[in-house]
């Protein structure tokens, strides 16, 4: 697998340990207190983000593949129609 690849597969897990390690650092639990700054509460902020991670790995996924077969949908029409443009100007 190329490194793109590999970077466009690690990007929604890199989000969600960035993301949650801000809000284990300045934000609030379900029970509207401050995670505690030990390693529990670095782990019950994680673990109160996992259910997140799924949509996010679906939905970056999907954007990812939408958007690589639009370019190369794309890609593939330019050159079709540029042949075209080069055989009618050869005609």
């Amino acid at each position: 697998m190329d490194l793109a690849r590999q970077y466009a597969a690690a990007t929604p897990f890199l989000s969600y340990l960035i993301s949650n390690f801000g809000v284990w650092l300045f934000g609030l639990n379900l029970a509207n207190q401050p995670y505690p700054k030990t390693l529990a509460g670095l782990t019950e902020c994680y673990a109160a983000g996992l259910p997140f991670l799924r949509g996010t790995i679906v939905g970056d996924w999907t954007f990812m593949a939408v958007f690589v077969v639009t370019v190369v949908l794309v890609r593939h029409a330019a050159h079709a129609r540029l042949n075209w443009l080069v055989a009618e100007a050869r005609a």
